[in-house]
């Protein structure tokens, strides 16, 4: 019930940010929307065992919502990928959890990422 309650008095702000002001004020209200749900993301996969190094899939989810109104999504998909990918394998763990914290990492580009990025893009 609180969820709804924060929705309707978040709603309004959303909204005026939207249509109201500039896209750059846009992109930041996204960005910190995209900071408040990796976080909670971060605590869901940290739950099921996946280790995530939270800095650098936080900063490649918040370069691809950046990216997506511009078209540069691509590149900042396969540039942060690869980072993630690199930076996740250095201390594998091994056990078969591996699989686990790579995907776990790579997984919020595409989850909040570019949903998000989307958002962004119907207002520039």
């Amino acid at each position: 019930m609180a969820r709804v309650f924060s929705a309707l008095v978040l709603l309004p702000l959303v909204f005026g940010t939207v249509w109201f002001l500039p896209p750059m004020v846009t992109l930041v209200l996204a960005e910190a929307v995209l900071v408040l749900a990796f976080l909670e993301y971060a605590a869901l996969a940290s739950s099921l065992g996946a280790r995530l190094s939270t800095g650098v899939p936080l900063v490649g989810a918040a370069a691809t919502v950046a990216a997506v109104p511009y078209g540069a999504t691509a590149v900042v998909l396969m540039a942060a990928g690869l980072t993630i990918a690199i930076v996740s394998l250095t201390p594998a763990r091994g056990h078969g959890r591996t699989l686990l914290d790579v995907a776990g990492s790579l997984f919020p580009l595409l989850y909040l990422g570019l949903p998000i990025g989307a958002l962004v893009a119907v207002h520039v």
